[in-house]
Formats: structure tokens, C-alpha cells, sequence
């Protein structure tokens, strides 16, 4: 017996795997072909290589798809470090933190150190943000303080 199936476009794994099926679903977490926009983990990675041990972020600002608290708790544990503790006042970090700071560029703000697809940027503070002097940090692609 012989299956026909009628698609409504063609989608490029079924030129790049001839004689085999993909079934593509709208339905749950995935909806498309993974994308990389900025690449956030790098950046951790390279955080952590230089001495930071710990990231804190404000919750109000990881609710976004591309900036989500479950996705930077995975990027941050992939990296091999933790989350600040709960409660932990911005004076009291220690250079062995960085505060990441997520949204949408203002005109009086300084370029973002990671660009994401929606049109955000992640600017990265070590230690405590509110510091007088603080300036924001990026470690790539040569590690610079700027603001």
C-alpha cells in the first residue's frame, strides 16, 4: 500500500532526508527549528572563567521568551555557577558576582554585551550594580569595562 501525504509547503528536511517521514507539530514548548540569537552562555562561560562565581538578575526582567528565568537558570548551571541567594542585597556582592540586566535599548544606554533576536540586549554588571563608578562589563569578545 501506498501513503500520500498532501503538505501544505515544503520544508527543507524533507529535501535534505529523502525516504524518510518528519512529522512537524505546532503543539508544545517547540514550535520551530531551534535559532541562536546572541549567545548569552558564552558570555556566562567566560564570566565564570574570570573569577564570577555568582549571577543575579531582577526577576521583572526574565519574563520574556528570549530571556526567561528557567533558560538563564539552565545557561548559568551550564556554566558552572549558581544564582545569588534570595535576599542578598546589591551591596553585598563581592567581584565573585555579576548582575545581569535584560530589556530593550534606550537612547542614553550603552550598546548591550549580548543582542537577542527579539530586539533586547543583556548588559552585565560585576559586583554591585549600584556601586558608585559602577560601569557595565562585557568579557567578549576581549574582555572591557564600558559605559
Amino acid at each position: 500500500p501506498k501513503l500520500e501525504l498532501a503538505l501544505g509547503r515544503s520544508h527543507p528536511s524533507l529535501q535534505q532526508h529523502p525516504n524518510t517521514v518528519t512529522l512537524l507539530a505546532n503543539q508544545g514548548f517547540l514550535v520551530s527549528q531551534p535559532r541562536r540569537d546572541g549567545d548569552l552562555l558564552a558570555v556566562l562561560q567566560a564570566l565564570h572563567r574570570s573569577g564570577v562565581q555568582e549571577i543575579d538578575w531582577p526577576a521583572e526582567e526574565a519574563l520574556e521568551p528570549d530571556f526567561s528565568e528557567g533558560g538563564v537558570v539552565a545557561l548559568v548551571q551550564v556554566a558552572g555557577m549558581k544564582q545569588v541567594a534570595e535576599g542578598v542585597k546589591a551591596g553585598k556582592l563581592t567581584p565573585r558576582d555579576a548582575v545581569l540586566a535584560h530589556g530593550k535599548r534606550q537612547p542614553h544606554m550603552p550598546p548591550p554585551c549580548v543582542r537577542l533576536d527579539d530586539g533586547t540586549g543583556v548588559w552585565v554588571r560585576i559586583g554591585d550594580p549600584q556601586a558608585a563608578g559602577a560601569k557595565d562589563y562585557c568579557p567578549l569578545p576581549k574582555p572591557h569595562y564600558y559605559r
